[in-house]
């Protein structure tokens, strides 16, 4: 299968993805703040702390590597570093913090390992239905075919 996926990484790539951190707020007041604390260099657990201290649904902050299909504020605003603008969704104001892009790129034989697995048994069976094919002749009796679905 190591052999199989090195001839084949390249069907097995990662969507362009970026590694970024997103803020979602619960009005224009709270995003306001949380960008000015962001300008300040705080980070997002004291930011967190800061603007949560009256509710906790003031703020939700996500932090990680993610797709369009991972987080829906990407698909509604730009691909490019730094704070992105602020985006009405589900009755809250998000924004994005991008800090890298990454380009689409061949998944790991552990990331992919069940597509891989799929993928090669796919293989195996395509291989060995075409060297029967080849080995040993076949006729279809269409009208023993035809007769059981009637």
């Amino acid at each position: 299968m190591e052999e199989y996926y090195a001839k084949n990484k390249n069907d097995f790539l990662w969507d362009r993805r970026v590694i970024a951190n997103t803020y979602a707020c619960s009005d224009e007041t709270i995003a306001t703040k949380v960008k000015k604390e962001l300008k300040r260099g705080k980070n997002n657990g004291d930011i967190s702390t800061l603007i949560n201290k009256e509710s906790q649904l003031n703020l939700r902050i996500e932090e990680g590597t993610f797709t369009t299909e991972d987080q829906e504020i990407l698909s509604k605003i730009d691909w490019k570093t730094g704070v992105s603008k602020n985006v009405s969704l589900n009755g809250q104001i998000i924004f994005a913090d991008i800090k890298e892009i990454i380009e689409p790129s061949p998944k790991g034989l552990d990331e992919a390992k069940g597509m891989i697995t799929a993928s090669y048994q796919n293989h195996l069976e395509a291989n060995w239905i075409e060297e029967l094919r080849n080995k040993y002749k076949y006729s279809v009796n269409t009208d023993v075919l035809y007769s059981i679905i009637h």
